[in-house]
């Protein structure tokens, strides 16, 4: 199981969403003057889903628990469901940016 998500917006108008996963690489410092033992800890991700989000640029993006949601330069919201991967659909009708 994944410790947390990543979700990101490019340019090019999609939005990334990657696993990322944590382990203990063991030990970088030995004991010494009274400090602890220190662990290392290494990061890795993996894609979990990309969707061609936006027609131009994305613009911003924000997660909270298991909802996605990315803002574009085509003036459309995009909501995201983390659990499937899925786009559930655009947010339109606002006015301005």
């Amino acid at each position: 199981m994944a410790d947390g998500q990543v979700i990101l917006g490019c340019y090019e108008r999609f939005v990334f969403g990657y696993e990322l996963f944590l382990t203990n690489e063991g030990v970088t410092n030995q004991e010494s003057e009274g400090q602890p033992l220190q662990s290392r800890r290494e990061a890795s991700l993996s894609q979990a889903f990309a969707s061609p989000a936006h027609l131009a640029s994305v613009r911003c993006v924000c997660a909270k628990e298991d909802i996605a949601a990315s803002g574009g330069s085509d003036d459309v919201i995009r909501i995201f469901d983390l659990n499937s991967k899925r786009d559930l659909g655009v947010l339109t009708g606002h006015e301005g940016t």
